[in-house]
């Protein structure tokens, strides 16, 4: 698997389907008052489906972890687009915690 595709349109998270839809703020992080930014690097397929075993934390506080990576596994995509053709390409995401966010 290559690292880099080129793409002329990148992954679009589906409306109602991105990310921060199934982000859940840790509870441990809520009791420390601990906000912060992770990047979760995932493969995005063809069909815009994310490959689950793709899916790692690369820079941030373990606390988010977890729920960075769940939410990012449950989210889905339109492809890229590579001149008319749907590509699987590697995206690397900030997501930030932010406790005005928390339920």
């Amino acid at each position: 698997d290559s690292e880099f595709v080129a793409y002329d349109t990148p992954p679009r998270p589906k409306p109602g389907k991105n990310i921060f839809d199934f982000l859940v703020y840790p509870k441990l992080a809520i009791v420390m008052k601990l906000e912060g930014k992770v990047f979760i690097k995932f493969f995005v397929d063809k069909k815009g489906k994310v490959r689950a075993n793709s899916v790692q934390m690369v820079r941030g506080n373990p606390v988010f972890e977890e729920a960075a990576i769940t939410a990012v596994k449950k989210s889905e995509w339109k492809p890229a687009i590579q001149r008319d053709t749907k590509v699987g390409v590697y995206m690397t995401v900030p997501i930030n915690f932010k406790l005005k966010d928390a339920q």
